[in-house]
């Protein structure tokens, strides 16, 4: 996709951010089935997600645009090929996003109110992105304060 740094760039940048920030939260996005990808590449994709459990995956199913370069590529991954890969990624991230909550019970947690609904609040956690990533539904009981949409409050899982 003619980006200029490599593999070791990647691993290093990422090393060095999850071993400075313990509390880091990486969001990336990826493209399946990009012309010329193998079994092999994504075998390796798989292995680095895993490797980095990262906090918030974005996957994107490749098709062509007119005016991209990568239209006039050859060797492209028919359809099918590319939605099964989609259909084997979707499980390991939902197991990683699974840990990653179970890792939060428990622990005092910060974040928005973004709404209110008889006892339950809906939080967005303070490193994620409105309407990207997750938001959590709290018991009133777990919320320091009087919960109002829009304030910031502390809360457990």
């Amino acid at each position: 996709m003619g980006r200029h740094y490599d593999q070791k760039h990647i691993f290093s940048f990422l090393d060095t951010i999850r071993a400075s920030f313990p509390n880091s939260f990486i969001r990336t996005s990826f493209i399946i089935g990009f012309p010329g990808e193998t079994e092999e590449n994504f075998q390796e994709l798989c292995d680095f997600i895993e490797k980095y459990q990262f906090e918030s995956v974005g996957i994107f199913q490749y098709h062509d645009e007119p005016l991209a370069a990568s239209s006039k590529l050859g060797s492209k991954v028919d359809e099918e090929t590319a939605k099964n890969r989609i259909s084997i990624l979707t499980p390991l991230l939902e197991k990683i996003y699974t840990n990653h909550r179970e890792s939060r019970k428990g622990k005092v947690q910060k974040g928005y109110v973004m709404d209110i609904l008889d006892n339950t609040v809906i939080i967005r956690e303070e490193l994620h992105a409105p309407e990207v990533d997750e938001y959590d539904e709290v018991d009133t009981k777990k919320i320091s304060g009087t919960p109002e949409i829009g304030k910031y409050v502390e809360y457990t899982l």
